[in-house]
């Protein structure tokens, strides 16, 4: 995955962060320091523990960690921001930027769920900033691909449910200016329970006509999902008819090797938002529908391997069905998840289910 990608629901995990790294993380940049004793579950920050660093550990103005909240255990995506490292103008509002967007978007179920608001950390007004948001804990199109239990039909669904999603996601317009996310990918896009697309990675997104383009963001211009539009006029060009060619670009990798028709049909019908010029690309709508083509919602499937399951799913158990509130760790004999049991009966619908074609 390319270094300035920092997708918020699939970071990679490249380090655990000690006691003494978290307290280098938190004040280093700003030549400052803080005695913190004691593992790192005993010092949690903004109620989260065990952080791990998922950014790179060059990007000083924006880092982001993983974790476990203090009290729930639910898995936790802190982003922690430090304006004195931008020699930006406008830092402080590229640094709310993420979550002005996630904050907006709070209605939709294809965006994740805001768990801190943004705000300054003690001790450090105007410099440090954080919020936190809810991991999602689903796996990203580029992890879900290789799942040989997800079946043609729920890759078709969750293509024209993603084609659907976005479509909302740019209705949320802000002073008569679309919204543009900039950063779709095979990365940045989730796949969750029931085949629900979970779009993260806001942190380049448009919400106003006078946003301004990230340090560093110009660099988003060599991946083969990104708009030839951006290629060759940088971010700063980007609109939503570019996000449709990410989308497709995106969804396309689903039924990248699949042979049988209903895969080829799906594969060619995205073809038609990946025209070179972005007016003869055809909208969302259009292109939902004509992924989804005169097929029928997929039949109830196996339940995935366990390292896909995601908040939401539901599991059947003996006489029981549980659903997934979140994970809480994956080890080497496997996944623990937190889940209530429902009081449904195991012969549910796929309706009633709350999926919906």
């Amino acid at each position: 995955m390319p270094a300035m990608i920092r997708p918020s629901g699939t970071p990679a995990r490249d380090s655990r962060i000690g006691s003494q790294a978290v307290n280098q993380t938190l004040a280093v940049s700003i030549d400052r320091t803080r005695q913190i004793n004691g593992p790192v579950s005993s010092v949690p920050f903004a109620n989260v523990r065990n952080l791990e660093l998922q950014s790179p550990p060059a990007d000083r103005f924006h880092r982001i960690y993983r974790g476990e909240h203090v009290r729930s255990r639910d898995k936790v995506i802190l982003h922690l921001y430090d304006v004195s490292a931008s020699t930006d103008t406008k830092a402080d509002r590229i640094a709310s930027r993420e979550f002005d967007a996630l904050q907006k978007l709070q209605q939709l179920p294809c965006a994740p769920r805001l768990m801190d608001s943004f705000h300054e950390v003690p001790d450090y007004p105007g410099e440090l900033w954080y919020f936190s948001l809810v991991d999602p804990c689903a796996p990203s199109v580029s992890e879900r691909c290789g799942d040989r239990r997800w079946e043609v039909a729920e890759r078709r669904q969750f293509a024209v449910l993603a084609l659907r999603a976005l479509a909302k996601i740019h209705a949320c317009d802000r002073d008569g200016v679309g919204f543009v996310h900039r950063q779709i990918s095979p990365q940045t896009l989730l796949v969750g329970s029931n085949n629900q697309p979970v779009f993260t990675a806001f942190d380049l997104a448009r919400i106003s006509g006078t946003m301004t383009v990230s340090p560093g963001a110009e660099s988003l211009t060599a991946d083969d999902w990104i708009a030839p539009e951006v290629r060759v006029q940088r971010l700063g060009i980007a609109d939503q008819r570019s996000d449709v060619f990410a989308l497709c670009a995106t969804l396309r990798r689903v039924f990248d090797g699949l042979t049988d028709d209903e895969a080829m049909f799906a594969h060619k019908a995205l073809a038609a938002g990946l025209a070179e010029k972005s007016d003869q690309r055809l909208s969302l709508a259009k292109l939902a529908d004509n992924v989804a083509g005169q097929s029928q919602p997929p039949p109830p499937s196996a339940l995935p391997l366990a390292r896909y399951w995601s908040e939401g799913l539901e599991v059947p158990f003996k006489q029981s069905r549980y659903r997934i509130l979140s994970r809480l760790g994956t080890g080497s004999f496997g996944t623990t998840s937190k889940f209530p049991t429902l009081t449904r009966p195991l012969g549910l619908s796929r309706k009633n289910r709350g999926t919906q074609w």
